[in-house]
């Protein structure tokens, strides 16, 4: 919780890290997870930092997902 915490302070208020790092613990856990469970569960650092890479891949890939149409939608 403190790592999202610092991720908005640095990053400003409006991002959806919580979204992108509870949707990771909930495929990482086959639906059975969740942000407050992974944090009190005392994971290791090892643990948080792979739902974290996992959480930041999904993010880039809806990134990807909307360049890539908007690629199809710019005239040519």
């Amino acid at each position: 919780m403190g790592a999202l915490r610092r991720i908005r302070y640095l990053r400003g208020t409006g991002d959806h890290a919580g979204v992108y790092l509870s949707r990771a613990i909930s495929i990482a856990y086959a639906g059975g997870g969740t942000l407050i469970g992974i944090n009190d569960s005392g994971a290791s650092y090892a643990e948080v930092r792979a739902m974290i890479l996992f959480a930041r891949q999904l993010a880039q890939q809806v990134v990807d997902s909307h360049a890539g149409q908007l690629e199809l939608a710019l005239p040519s």
